[in-house]
């Protein structure tokens, strides 16, 4: 219903008979983006972003795979693009339809470029932060853009790591990097895994928690957060757990990197993770 929306609103000048057009079809994904783009009568190339398919569920990222393979039988003018990470359960479906309706591109295969883009995104962040400084000069942004590889996700946690800390930003980037000292070998996505270790060991065993409850506490949290099939806002976390809300916003703040936790202002905003792979991090250690 979501990709119906947003191709809905792609045609604003017709959208009160693309409305028409959907009474009747919401329980059928199918026959209902059929008719939005029937009603849109697409004469010019469209783009149709699908981003971080790899985020649905097993059963749901497959029901859109196989959804977008007919969808192009109805607009002849529509390009789809896919994004995700090559789960087995993800390149299992999109083998079994038709190979000629999709084009596959590995990302993976331009680690320069990326590695370039993460150096472009350090330098401007931290900057940002502690002000024009030549980042590329200092030997310790070099170590730093090392350990992170070509995985962007990597750069922006140990960003939101450097940007929580109290300190210079040379001080900041020495405890990151003492941080990353067990993260050092090893492949892109292992030395990420080890960096997630580091940050949640220095979590639970630092000062932000006291006593061995509040370990025990904060680890039913944070497995309760990875076994959500939806996010939920703090207030509801709060019943669910049965916990104090001031309480829960203090045990994951020292998560905030990888963690986004909404401010009360915006009670309805879900408590979510920045990236899945901390979701399955948390998963494979319970």
């Amino acid at each position: 219903s979501a990709i119906a929306h947003d191709l809905a609103l792609s045609g604003l000048s017709k959208i009160t008979s693309i409305a028409q057009a959907l009474d009747g079809y919401r329980h059928d994904s199918e026959e209902l983006l059929a008719n939005v783009l029937v009603k849109l009568d697409l004469r010019e190339s469209t783009l149709l972003l699908v981003d971080a398919l790899d985020e649905c569920d097993e059963e749901t990222a497959e029901k859109i795979i196989s959804l977008l393979s007919v969808l192009p039988e109805s607009a002849p003018r529509l390009r789809i693009l896919v994004t995700s990470r090559p789960e087995s359960h993800i390149v299992d479906a999109f083998r079994r339809e038709d190979k000629s309706k999709f084009i596959e591109h590995n990302v993976n295969n331009s680690a320069q470029a990326d590695s370039l883009e993460i150096e472009e995104y350090l330098c401007a962040e931290l900057s940002r932060l502690y002000g024009d400084i030549e980042w590329r000069e200092r030997k310790d942004f070099q170590t730093l853009l090392e350990l992170c590889g070509n995985l962007f996700i990597h750069a922006t946690t140990t960003f939101r790591y450097i940007a929580n800390l109290d300190g210079d930003g040379e001080t900041n980037i020495a405890r990151v990097l003492k941080l990353h000292a067990t993260a050092r070998a090893g492949k892109p996505e292992e030395r990420l895994e080890r960096f997630y270790t580091a940050i949640l060991d220095e979590f639970l065993g630092g000062d932000s928690i006291t006593d061995a409850e509040e370990v025990l506490q904060t680890r039913r949290v944070l497995g309760m957060l990875s076994e959500l099939r939806d996010t939920l806002p703090v207030r509801a976390l709060v019943k669910l757990l049965g916990v104090d809300e001031t309480s829960l916003r203090d045990r994951l703040k020292g998560l905030s990197c990888a963690i986004s936790i909404p401010g009360p202002e915006t009670p309805d905003t879900p408590v979510r993770f920045f990236h899945r792979s901390f979701s399955d991090f948390l998963k494979e250690r319970q």
